[in-house]
């Protein structure tokens, strides 16, 4: 049985973890179609090319790139996750990444840039993975510029640095960026999107990637790692100091 004693200081060690760190309450959430949170979690994803201005191609590989042959010439793959569906409010972002699967093996090397996205100029507005195409966001709605609205702030990027086989992975990392187009996202309750673009939209490069349609544990996966405002943190801090203290007095 425990003592008074022993319940204090139990007491105590838990005040000091809340008044000196939220890394302790941190909670890890991962997105995945049909998979995670649940198998009823969706996301939105598709590629949108140039030369193929009106054609919706949703269910294919994910393309990113530039390849000068054909009708194809800049490639993009543009992305959508409701955070603020699945993460309880009151929390702030501290980690994030999004973990792509290969779907074809290359031997380019591709440095693959990532932006917010703004389909019409606006934050707010999604886009339709079904009917999305180099022109349209959706069906009667253009983009304001072919080939998907975005700004200019870097968000993240990656780097193959050369060959990759089928079935590799490549993440980009949390940046102070990514985190904040996040979180704005997740405390309006609007949908995080953001397209992928190629660096360099004149070599002739490009990846292949797993979408949605693919198998399940390939699929695009974002991990979002967040902890406690810091006002939550003190007032319970403050409750938590209050109860010892009523505790003591009745010890």
């Amino acid at each position: 049985m425990k003592t008074k004693t022993s319940k204090f200081f139990a007491l105590a060690t838990l005040l000091t973890a809340l008044l000196t760190g939220a890394s302790a309450f941190a909670q890890t959430f991962q997105f995945q179609e049909g998979v995670s949170p649940d198998g009823t979690f969706t996301h939105q994803n598709t590629y949108i090319r140039e030369g193929q201005n009106t054609t919706n191609l949703n269910g294919d590989d994910l393309l990113v790139g530039y390849n000068g042959s054909g009708s194809a010439l800049r490639l993009r793959a543009i992305f959508e996750f409701d955070l603020s569906s699945v993460i309880d409010s009151g929390l702030t972002i501290e980690e994030l990444s999004l973990t792509l699967t290969v779907a074809s093996g290359s031997s380019d090397a591709i440095t693959i840039n990532m932006y917010e996205l703004s389909p019409g100029g606006d934050l707010n507005t999604p886009f339709n993975q079904a009917e999305a195409t180099w022109d349209q966001y959706s069906s009667g709605n253009d983009w304001d510029t072919p080939g998907g609205d975005f700004g200019s702030t870097l968000l993240s990027s990656v780097n193959t640095s050369g060959s990759t086989s089928t079935g590799d992975t490549f993440t980009f990392s949390n940046t102070p960026e990514f985190i904040s187009a996040a979180q704005a996202a997740y405390e309006n309750s609007r949908p995080f999107q953001f397209i992928l673009v190629s660096n360099d939209e004149t070599a002739r490069d490009l990846m292949r990637i797993v979408s949605n349609a693919g198998s399940e544990s390939d699929r695009p996966l974002l991990t979002v790692t967040a902890i406690p405002e810091p006002g939550t943190l003190v007032l319970l801090g403050i409750a938590l100091g209050t109860l010892v203290i009523f505790r003591r007095r009745k010890a």
